[in-house]
């Protein structure tokens, strides 16, 4: 058995520095979903279980303080994480500040941050739910390490690329749609003519076929998605 990693959920209206803290916390082992609007947001927010809320108390282009008193009746317990342009005694004025959240000053590095999250999680006593390993015929992902074995050959994949195989892998045999990898994988939106995750499918593949041959490979369903395609 096997623990899943903590998640977290960063929403701020920032379009370039949301991505790059995203794929920082992934590297850290966190599993992040980032969101910079309304509709992205609220999707997380209501759809997607979390451990941690990272926002902006003053982002203002959509309601998060809206959002932010919604989030009581859901779970109180769960703290937030404030990365505000305002200072703390600013920040903990409003009304939507709980007891176990806490303010941490634009701007700072993502390694004070990541040190925040795990003090967090830590005064929090946030314990992942336990989840067993997936076994999608010769392939074994564990979710809590973030690796994967081929017929018992280690694959070294980057972050990015476990993740799109775990997502892949949860529906083997099954199309999935690109703009959900997208949510699901990079933690933002499609883009007119963006090919981020066709690269990393084709390093996914290249590694597969090193150890597997034809037994499991990924294809592409035009106009749609990717489909795990696993051969007996």
């Amino acid at each position: 058995m096997y623990q899943r990693s903590s998640r977290l959920l960063l929403i701020d209206t920032d379009a370039e520095l949301v991505p790059l803290l995203a794929d920082f916390f992934r590297l850290e082992g966190f599993e992040t979903f980032a969101a910079h609007s309304e509709m992205e947001a609220r999707s997380y927010f209501y759809q997607q279980p979390f451990d941690i809320l990272i926002t902006d108390i003053a982002t203002n282009s959509f309601n998060v303080k809206k959002l932010l008193a919604e989030r009581k009746p859901l779970d109180a317990k769960k703290p937030t994480l404030f990365f505000s342009t305002l200072d703390e005694v600013e920040t903990k004025a409003s009304c939507f500040v709980q007891p176990n959240d806490t303010v941490v000053q634009k701007p700072c590095t993502p390694k004070e941050l990541v040190a925040t999250v795990r003090s967090l999680l830590s005064q929090t006593q946030v314990i992942p739910t336990v989840s067993a390993p997936l076994i999608i015929g010769p392939l074994v992902i564990y979710p809590s390490t973030h690796t994967v074995e081929a017929d018992g050959i280690p694959m070294e994949l980057t972050s990015t690329e476990f993740l799109l195989l775990e997502v892949l892998a949860s529906k083997a045999n099954q199309v999935v749609r690109k703009d959900d990898i997208y949510h699901k994988v990079l933690g933002r939106a499609m883009h007119a003519n963006d090919r981020a995750i066709d690269v990393h499918v084709s390093a996914i593949r290249h590694k597969l076929s090193t150890i597997l041959d034809k037994a499991v490979t990924i294809e592409s369903i035009r106009g749609v998605g990717y489909q795990l395609v696993v051969r007996s």
